[in-house]
């Protein structure tokens, strides 16, 4: 069994999925396919963020519309953030029987960050090939999201180094 860990991003408020959060499950979605995965599982991650429902709820509605199975998909609406999400998803795979290999799926500019953190809990993974943020976003707000990641990282291995 093969399974695929989508990090949330943001839900817009009418409760619909945000460009990020959007290309991230669809992007997941078209990896398993692209891999002949014949029955992946995915796991959503996401709280209820700035306007709800939770982002977990938002990719659960994208992937089932997309003709995945709900029996495919196991919510963790719990994280509020990056490692929260490598955390919980680490709980919840350790306890599944039968995985053959973990994806990460994000946002490229987001993906080191998750690929550290899933090293620093022993957790082994492979890096998915999900669409770029650039074009959508623009060299600003894309340079942004990059600055956030260099600065986010050694708080977050600090945490995970502390916490585990």
């Amino acid at each position: 069994m093969s399974i695929y860990v989508i990090f949330g991003a943001a839900v817009k408020a009418d409760g619909t999925a945000s460009g990020s959060l959007y290309r991230r499950t669809i992007g997941a979605l078209a990896f398993a396919k692209h891999n002949n995965d014949n029955h992946p599982l995915f796991i959503v991650s996401g709280a209820i963020g700035t306007y709800p429902p939770s982002e977990a709820i938002v990719m659960e509605s994208l992937l089932i519309a997309n003709g995945v199975a709900k029996s495919q998909i196991i919510k963790d609406e719990a994280s509020t953030d990056t490692l929260e999400t490598v955390q919980n998803c680490t709980k919840i795979i350790q306890s599944l029987h039968g995985v053959a290999s973990m994806y990460v799926c994000t946002s490229p500019y987001h993906s080191w960050r998750c690929q550290l953190l899933f090293r620093i809990y022993r957790q082994p993974f492979q890096r998915a090939n999900m669409p770029g943020d650039l074009a959508k976003l623009g060299l600003l707000k894309w340079t942004l999201y990059c600055i956030k990641e260099v600065v986010a990282i050694p708080w977050d291995v600090f945490l995970a180094f502390k916490n585990n």
